[in-house]
């Protein structure tokens, strides 16, 4: 399972969701800071190790729920970096809902199986819930 991602209830520390590229305010268009300037992941890693007493999230460049959820459960700490409480996943889910989300049942939280096993399956469920 994956106990850090997401908000914590029992845990009052500050938090912080850090995007981790740089925002470059004269000379690209919103698309070109997307992709223009690279994302410093370290630095993000970097606060959560300086400020323990504060809780970092990652946002930026994150593509898959199970990268998501490797990023919360400490899986990959860059050397000297500090544990991150957990990851936002923006664009990629925004462009494939589905695809990003889809398995996350299975593949982040651990389950057998998951709810739904198609997007049409989903959208009648949700059907039935909505009336």
């Amino acid at each position: 399972t994956a106990p850090h991602i997401g908000y914590q209830p029992n845990n009052p520390r500050p938090l912080f969701a850090i995007h981790s590229r740089k925002a470059i305010l004269k000379g690209l268009s919103p698309h070109g800071n997307r992709t223009v300037p690279p994302l410093r992941h370290e630095w993000v890693y970097a606060l959560a190790r300086d400020f323990p007493e504060l809780g970092f999230v990652l946002n930026g460049g994150i593509a898959t729920a199970e990268e998501a959820a490797d990023i919360a459960n400490g899986v990959g700490i860059p050397e000297g970096g500090g544990r991150l409480v957990g990851t936002m996943i923006g664009r990629a889910v925004h462009a494939n809902p589905w695809g990003v989300l889809g398995n996350a049942d299975v593949g982040v939280f651990g389950e057998a199986t998951n709810p739904c096993s198609s997007r049409r399956d989903l959208l009648t469920k949700y059907a039935v819930y909505c009336k």
